[in-house]
C-alpha cells in the first residue's frame, strides 16, 4: 500500500479568516503530534482532513453494530436482569407505588426488557444505562422511593426519544439498578440476620452477576448514571456519592475509555431545568468531567486508606456495607477490567476533560502501568485534545512513551492540539516520542499544496466547469494567501457541481452518488453589546452541517438531510453545556446550533450518517471576519 502521510500541526491563535494550510512530510510510520500554542500566528490547520472509510458493516440496529461491542455483553443479559425503561417510567409514576422499587425477586415478568426490544434500538451508543447510587438504608436503597424520583423526568425523556428516533415502539432501553438486577437477601423468605435466605440458584445468580459488574459499567457504549446529589434527609446511612466504595468503584470504572456522552452526572441537571423534554439535551447538561484513569496499584492503596481512616473515625473515610466487597470483589475486579480495557483500545481519548499537568502525570503513571504489563499493544492514538496542559504536563507524556518500558508498538498519534504548549517543547516532545516507536520527526511546514489545487482543477475543467478559472493559485510559497482562497473557491465549485472532491469514495451503479458535508458558520455583530474587556461587542453566530448528495454524473443531487442521524457540535469548555446534539434539519436542509458569544474558537463535530458504523469527525474554525458567512469543505464523504 502506499505510504502514510504524516500530519504535524502547530496551531496558533487565528486572527484572520484566512486559514493557512501546513503540509505533512512523508516519513516512515510516523507518530503524529498536534500542537497549539498560545503566541498569535497564523492558523495551520488542513482544509480537508484524510478521507474515513466507512465501515463494511451498515447495521440500522446499535445492539447488532459490532464496533459498539453488544456481543460481550450479551451472554450477562444471562445472569444480570435488566429492567424495561418503559415499564419503569410507567411504574415511577403510579401514584400507588411512590416510587418504591421491588427487589428482584419482587420484579414482574413484564418488567424485564428483552432482546428483541435492545435489538429494535437504532440510537446513539447503546441501550443500556447504569445507575451508579448510594444505598440510603441497608435493606433497601430506597425504601420512600424520594431519591430515584428524581430519574422520572429523565426516564420519560428516553420513552420520548425511542418513540420518536431511536427505533420506535418496539425498541427499548434496559436500565441496571442493582436492586433489581440481582436476587437479594431477606426478599425470598424473609430477612433472618444468621441465614442467608436466598436459594443455592439465586446466589449462583448474584455470584455470576456480581462477577461481571466491571463489564457492564466499564464498556465504552453504555451510560452511567450517578445520582451524585445530596441524600434525602430520610437517609439512614448519610455518608454521600463520593464516600461510598461502590460508587467509587463504578465511577472510575466508568472514567476509564467511555464515551464521552455516556458518563452523566444528576447533580448537574438543576432543579430549574428539570422541565427539559429532550434526551439529547439531558445528556448535554449532565456530561460528566472524567477523572484521569487511576493504576490498580494506587486505586488498591486509595481505597485501603479510605477504609482505614473511616474505621478510625467514621465519616472521614470510605464506607463499605460489607467489608468483604472490597478484597473479594472491587479490588480484583479493577485490576482486571483495567487491564483488559486498556489492552483492548485503540484509542484513548481524553478531550475536552479541563486536565492540567497534575492530571497529565496521573495520567503517565497509568500508562506506564500498563505499558508494563504489555496491556497497551493495541493502542494507536492517545487523544488529549483542548485541555489545560503546559510545556511541563506535554514533556512529561513524552518522556514517558520514550522509554524502552514504555511498549506500544502501534502509537502513531498523540493529539495535544488546543492545550497551552508552546512550538518548540511540542517539537522536542514529538521528537522524543517518535523515537521510542521507531518512527522520525516531521517536522515541515508549508501552503496549500500545487499539486492538489492543480488536479482539482482538472477535475473541475473535466466535468465542464469554468470556476476553474476563476480559482487560480499560485504555486509559490509568496503566493500562499491566493493559493489558499483559490484552493477554497476551486472546491466550494465541486461541491456545487456535484464532482466528487479529491480522493473521494466514487459512487458506482445506481446509487445516489456521494454524500458531501458542507460544514460553516455565519454570524453577525451584536451592536448593543460590548465585549469583557470594553472592546469589541457579542457575535450572535450559527455553526451548520448542509449534506448534498453529489451524483457520479456530475450533476448535482438533492439534499442529504435523510441520510443523516444526528449531528453533535462539541463547543468550548467554557460554555456550561459544551455538547449540543441536533437531530433534525432545518427548511434549509442544514443541521444548526446558534448563540453568541464574544471570540472564535474550533468546534468539533461528530456526524453519525444512517447505516454507518461509528459517526465521522470534524473540527470548524468559527470566524467573525468577513460579510458574515465563512465555511469550510470536508472530504469525508459517504457512498450510496
Amino acid at each position: 500500500g502506499a505510504a502514510a502521510m504524516p500530519e504535524i500541526i502547530m496551531q496558533g491563535a487565528a486572527p484572520s479568516a484566512l486559514r493557512r494550510l501546513r503540509v505533512a512530510t512523508n516519513t516512515k510510520s510516523p507518530l503524529h503530534l498536534h500542537g497549539s500554542g498560545p503566541s498569535p500566528g497564523p492558523s495551520a490547520r488542513p482544509l480537508a482532513r484524510p478521507l474515513l472509510r466507512p465501515s463494511p458493516h451498515r447495521a440500522t440496529s446499535a445492539w447488532d453494530d459490532p464496533a459498539r461491542g453488544a456481543a460481550m455483553l450479551e451472554p450477562l443479559l444471562n445472569v444480570t436482569t435488566l429492567v424495561d425503561v418503559r415499564w419503569l417510567s410507567h411504574f415511577m409514576q403510579q401514584a400507588e407505588t411512590k416510587g418504591v422499587l421491588p427487589a428482584w425477586q419482587e420484579l414482574p415478568r413484564e418488567a424485564e426488557v428483552t432482546l428483541g426490544a435492545l435489538r429494535a434500538y437504532t440510537g446513539v451508543d447503546l441501550p443500556i444505562l447504569f445507575l451508579s447510587y448510594p444505598w440510603l438504608d441497608r435493606s433497601h436503597p430506597d425504601p420512600h422511593g424520594t431519591m430515584l424520583q428524581t430519574l422520572a423526568p429523565l426516564l420519560s425523556a428516553v420513552v420520548r426519544y425511542l418513540d420518536k428516533g431511536g427505533g420506535g415502539k418496539d425498541a427499548s432501553m434496559g436500565v441496571f439498578i442493582d436492586f433489581m438486577a440481582l436476587p437479594q437477601r431477606g426478599y425470598t423468605s424473609g430477612f433472618d440476620p444468621q441465614v442467608d435466605d436466598r436459594t443455592p440458584k439465586q446466589m449462583q445468580r448474584f455470584r455470576a452477576g456480581l462477577s461481571s459488574i466491571s463489564t457492564f459499567y466499564a464498556h465504552k457504549h453504555t451510560y452511567t448514571i450517578c445520582l451524585d446529589g445530596p441524600l434525602p434527609t430520610s437517609a439512614v446511612n448519610k455518608a454521600g456519592y463520593n464516600k461510598r466504595g461502590w460508587c467509587i468503584f463504578e465511577r472510575l470504572l466508568s472514567s476509564l475509555i467511555k464515551n464521552c456522552n455516556c458518563f452523566l452526572q444528576l447533580s448537574k441537571w438543576v432543579v430549574a431545568d428539570r422541565n427539559v423534554q429532550s434526551w439529547f439535551e439531558i445528556i448535554n447538561m449532565c456530561a460528566a468531567m472524567r477523572a484521569p484513569p487511576m493504576p490498580p496499584d494506587a486505586f488498591t492503596e486509595m481505597m485501603c486508606k479510605g477504609v482505614e481512616r473511616e474505621a478510625a473515625a467514621p465519616g472521614s473515610g470510605i464506607r463499605f456495607t460489607c467489608g468483604k466487597d472490597l478484597t473479594d470483589v472491587i479490588l480484583p475486579q479493577y485490576s482486571q477490567a483495567f487491564l483488559k480495557l486498556m489492552g483492548e483500545a485503540t484509542k484513548l481519548e481524553y478531550a475536552s476533560l479541563g486536565w492540567t499537568d497534575q492530571d497529565a502525570e496521573t495520567l503517565v503513571v497509568a500508562l506506564t502501568y500498563a505499558a508494563s504489563r504489555e496491556a497497551l499493544g493495541k493502542l494507536e492514538k492517545l487523544d488529549l485534545y483542548n485541555n489545560e496542559l503546559t510545556d511541563e504536563g506535554a514533556m512529561a507524556i513524552a518522556s514517558a512513551v520514550a522509554r524502552d518500558e514504555f511498549v506500544a508498538p502501534r502509537l502513531k498519534q498523540i493529539v495535544v492540539t488546543r492545550n497551552n504548549i508552546s512550538k518548540r517543547a511540542t517539537r522536542e516532545a514529538l521528537e522524543k516520542a517518535t523515537g521510542s516507536v521507531g518512527a522520525s520527526a516531521a517536522t515541515g511546514v508549508g501552503t496549500l499544496a500545487p499539486s492538489v489545487v492543480g488536479r482539482l482543477k482538472a477535475r473541475l475543467a473535466t466535468a465542464g466547469g469554468g470556476a476553474a478559472s476563476s480559482s487560480s493559485a499560485s504555486s509559490s510559497s509568496e503566493g500562499s494567501s491566493n493559493e489558499s482562497r483559490g484552493g477554497k473557491r476551486a472546491i466550494n465549485a465541486a461541491f456545487a457541481k456535484g464532482v466528487p472532491p479529491e480522493n473521494a469514495v466514487t459512487a458506482t451503479g445506481r446509487g445516489k452518488g456521494v454524500l458531501v458535508l458542507r460544514i460553516g458558520n455565519t454570524h453577525h455583530d451584536e451592536q448593543a453589546t460590548k465585549g469583557p474587556m470594553g472592546g469589541a461587542g457579542r457575535h450572535h453566530w450559527c455553526i451548520y452541517v448542509e449534506p448534498r448528495w453529489a451524483g457520479a454524473t456530475g450533476k448535482a443531487g438533492g439534499g442529504g438531510t435523510s441520510a443523516i442521524e444526528w449531528v453533535e457540535f462539541e463547543l468550548d469548555p467554557t460554555f456550561r453545556n459544551r455538547f449540543k446534539m441536533v437531530s433534525h434539519a432545518t427548511p434549509k436542509g442544514r443541521f444548526e446550533y446558534s448563540t453568541h458569544g464574544w471570540g472564535a474558537f474550533v468546534v468539533s463535530l461528530k456526524v453519525k450518517v444512517a447505516g454507518e458504523a461509528t459517526p465521522y469527525a470534524f473540527e470548524h474554525d468559527l470566524c467573525f471576519e468577513g460579510k458574515g458567512a465563512y465555511e469550510d469543505f470536508h472530504r469525508e464523504v459517504v457512498r450510496r
